[in-house]
């Protein structure tokens, strides 16, 4: 561990698991930015000392030694528990190729179960369940409203204890603390190990913020980046977690871009002020954007259509929402018609990953851009 520091890789060197490929799990130095190509747009999930507990559980779960299933990961929203959940699987297909494990989330875990109670194949649905030796759950606080998951959950639960197999689940706060949350199963979960993910402290933000800049080609000397992660609001610092900390990058490139010279200090500072003064986009504001510019019904791009225009301008809305509405691949997901988060991030990528080679959607967001700065400052001249 250097400085308090170290990482989860999210993906595989080569992008691809195979049995005979040895990588290590917890890295002393953050990923370099050519590696930096995942979900959210980081190589890795990177911890501070705030986090350390995290580096033995984890390694206890990947060599097989933790006793203690289910392990319960809890945290505030943008803590990570996401992509350190997606993290956690890759790293042990890596080293138990031969083993079954999945990663899958609450919505989607209730609606398999409804499906499987609908067709009448319960049983089914089980022995599926009970076959993984790892499972990873996701966002199990979705669950609350959904009485008959939550007790095929609790068979999980018991029906892994007798099998030695391993459950982890992520959720926002801790069972016996969740309302709503089935007691039965609330009781199983805290059977098992509860470990709070705490929020990046200062030099787990500082790596970070050297990342997402590295990334996105922003160069940042350290007077800069100080003043970019020392800035307190009422709550503590302004940046805590990675979405708020990519947002400003990319606001701050945009700005040196239009204006070709490097960021100093007093972009940041009026990057601060202007973010307290703004006009706040909503997302609806976003999305109606994206509507209106494309000629398609807002309705349409919220439906489960997946006809190829809706398709195009939902996800072009889903990637700008991410950049301007500083919300969750969640909170956008149950915008655009309760989809998971899975599915929200899969559209930012798709569309990121597009912007290089495809100028009819470069060209929509750049205009759509234009409209929401509009919005933001009205007196501009555009």
């Amino acid at each position: 561990m250097a400085n308090g520091l170290f990482s989860i890789p999210i993906s595989s060197p080569s992008g691809v698991s195979t049995s005979g490929e040895q990588l290590e799990l917890f890295q002393p130095n953050p990923p370099k930015a050519e590696h930096c190509q995942d979900r959210g747009g980081l190589g890795a999930f990177v911890f501070g000392s705030e986090n350390a507990i995290l580096h033995s559980v984890l390694q206890s779960v990947l060599e097989q030694r933790f006793a203690d299933s289910p392990l319960v990961l809890y945290g505030d929203q943008g803590t990570g528990k996401t992509a350190l959940s997606h993290a956690l699987l890759v790293q042990w297909r890596l080293k138990h190729s031969g083993l079954k494990s999945l990663h899958t989330n609450g919505i989607d875990f209730a609606r398999e179960h409804a499906r499987a109670v609908h067709t009448h194949s319960l049983p089914s649905f089980r022995k599926k369940y009970f076959s993984f030796d790892l499972l990873v759950i996701d966002d199990t606080q979705v669950l609350k409203t959904r009485t008959s998951a939550q007790q095929t959950l609790s068979l999980i639960i018991d029906t892994f204890r007798e099998q030695c197999h391993m459950l982890v689940v992520c959720t926002n706060e801790l069972p016996l603390e969740s309302s709503g949350l089935d007691a039965r199963l609330a009781s199983r979960l805290m059977g098992g190990l509860q470990v709070q993910i705490a929020t990046h402290g200062n030099t787990a933000r500082e790596e970070l913020v050297r990342l997402l800049s590295d990334q996105y080609g922003v160069v940042l000397d350290n007077a800069t980046q100080k003043s970019l992660l020392n800035e307190v609001g009422p709550a503590g610092p302004r940046l805590k977690t990675v979405p708020e900390m990519r947002s400003a990058v990319l606001r701050l490139r945009a700005q040196a871009d239009l204006e070709a010279r490097d960021i100093c200090r007093a972009d940041v500072e009026r990057f601060f002020a202007d973010d307290a003064n703004k006009t706040t986009l909503s997302l609806r504001d976003i999305a109606t954007a994206v509507s209106r510019h494309l000629n398609i019904r807002l309705l349409d791009m919220k439906s489960s259509s997946r006809r190829r225009y809706v398709v195009r301008a939902r996800s072009i809305a889903i990637y700008l929402c991410r950049l301007h509405a500083n919300k969750s691949y969640s909170e956008i997901g149950q915008y655009f018609g309760h989809r998971d988060h899975s599915t929200i991030m899969h559209a930012f990528n798709k569309t990121k990953s597009a912007l290089a080679s495809d100028s009819s959607i470069r060209l929509v967001v750049e205009e759509v851009n234009t409209r929401l700065s509009a919005k933001l400052n009205p007196g501009a001249i555009t």
